[in-house]
């Protein structure tokens, strides 16, 4: 866990962070040995709030859930709901590329 907050222009207080923003500038995943599949919830919300910041985002102004129901989460292999920011102005981090997953809910 980072012990300095994240520099809005500069580095990145958690490595991770800075690698996944750099995934996304370049169009790419992360795979899974790069260190994000073992990430706890503390450090995830740390990280997401560098990206957030990076990326020019506000206080939220509200939070949508996901994955409500056990069948999801099991499917999703999660022990809780998914939590996310709805971000102020319509701002979200977008890329020019995007990916699709079928989980099999259709």
């Amino acid at each position: 866990m980072p012990a300095e907050p994240s520099d809005p222009a500069g580095a990145f207080a958690d490595p991770l962070a800075e690698r996944l923003w750099t995934a996304r500038a370049q169009h790419r995943l992360l795979p899974p040995d790069e260190g994000w599949s073992a990430v706890d919830h503390s450090r995830a919300a740390a990280i997401a709030t560098e990206l957030y910041r990076r990326a020019g985002a506000g206080v939220p102004t509200a939070w949508k859930l996901g994955a409500l129901d056990e069948p999801a989460r099991a499917r999703l292999g999660l022990d809780r709901p998914l939590v996310a920011p709805v971000l102020p102005e319509q701002r979200c981090l977008r890329s020019d590329s995007a990916s699709v997953v079928n989980i099999g809910w259709f």
